[in-house]
């Protein structure tokens, strides 16, 4: 089995069988080796965690700006007991109730807007990024990029360490 430039880490299991079937494996910045296990982290972070976090503080966020008082004693908190109090999503809600509870109500009018276009700019990012991967070929996850994991192919590999 090939080695990396260090010759202490084996490729085998760095790799999805979709790249092992390509031959191409993840590299850090450097090209010289796989990424570390703090990139790899960061990747799981920013691929699977923040998405999901943004996505649920927005719509609590919206929920409550719309919403305001009237939710508080009806369809909410038998949601909120359903999950649990220890789910991540009821610890988000009560996070948002607590911030949208110290707005005014002209405060909270005046945010609503803001929410949607925040909304929309996602989205919008999420789209850009996608084009400019298609103009460059590279990073075709906002996570990769943001943690600086590409690809290379492994015949490439294995001539740039001999």
């Amino acid at each position: 089995s090939s080695c990396f430039t260090d010759g202490s880490l084996l490729w085998a299991g760095y790799q999805t069988l979709g790249e092992e079937y390509v031959g191409i494996v993840q590299v850090d910045p450097t090209k010289r080796q796989i990424p570390s296990r703090g990139r790899r982290c960061l990747f799981v972070l920013c691929h699977s965690f923040i998405p999901y976090v943004l996505e649920k503080v927005l719509v609590c966020l919206e929920n409550e700006l719309e919403g305001g008082q009237e939710m508080h004693g009806s369809v909410g908190s038998r949601r909120q007991v359903a999950s649990g109090w220890w789910s991540l999503e009821c610890w988000l809600r009560r996070g948002v109730q607590l911030a949208v509870g110290l707005l005014t109500e002209q405060q909270r009018r005046e945010c609503q807007p803001a929410v949607f276009v925040i909304q929309q700019s996602v989205a919008l990012l999420h789209r850009l990024h996608v084009a400019l991967f298609y103009i460059s070929s590279s990073f075709y996850d906002m996570s990769k990029r943001a943690a600086g994991i590409s690809y290379v192919s492994q015949s490439w590999m294995e001539n740039s360490v001999q």
